[in-house]
């Protein structure tokens, strides 16, 4: 397999460098890509697929003691050439269309911290024949840290606060669940 990028993007640091604002626009091309051939079960390297998108992001002060991180992707993806014919003009496989995040962070005390976290995926198909979708999600972290000294920090991280039930993967012809609420319970260190 072969690929090719092109990419073109900015970034701007506004309001004393308070808040920094990107974009880029990308053009990939894959050639000799994956797919099923002529024998059943049996794989070739003869496709061609090609994925557009648009990458924009923000990350922001807005106070002293206030940060907010986001950024957003969008994907146009297609497959051009394949030994399948039901794919050639679909999208590929586990690409979603848009995709979004965004993360904050609130400086409660000089020693407390805390941050909440959503992420959107939008629908995916599990194959380049587009037989199955994955529906879109949202799932939603949080974060809460204490400085005990300035070199040791604890840290409790929610994952997936709300339990959503998802599908974190798609491939072939499965697909695989995204991980249930967990919980994580750190100390960091600085030396």
């Amino acid at each position: 397999e072969r690929d090719r990028t092109y990419e073109v993007g900015t970034k701007w640091a506004l309001a004393n460098d308070r808040l920094l604002l990107s974009s880029a626009l990308f053009h990939t091309e894959k050639t000799n890509a994956r797919t099923p051939g002529l024998v059943p079960g049996t794989t070739v390297l003869a496709g061609d697929q090609t994925v557009d998108g648009l990458e924009l992001g923000v990350v922001g002060q807005i106070t002293d003691r206030w940060q907010v991180l986001a950024g957003y992707t969008y994907m146009d993806s297609e497959t051009e050439d394949s030994g399948t014919a039901a794919e050639v003009g679909e999208a590929l496989a586990n690409t979603p269309d848009h995709s979004f995040s965004l993360w904050t962070t609130v400086n409660v005390t000089d020693e407390i911290t805390g941050g909440l976290g959503v992420n959107y995926v939008g629908e995916r198909n599990n194959n380049n024949s587009n037989v199955r979708t994955a529906p879109d999600f949202i799932t939603v972290d949080a974060m809460a840290s204490y400085d005990i000294t300035e070199w040791c920090t604890l840290q409790l991280n929610i994952y997936n606060l709300f339990d959503e039930e998802y599908i974190d993967r798609v491939g072939g012809g499965h697909f695989i669940p995204g991980a249930g609420r967990s919980a994580t319970l750190s100390a960091n260190f600085t030396f």
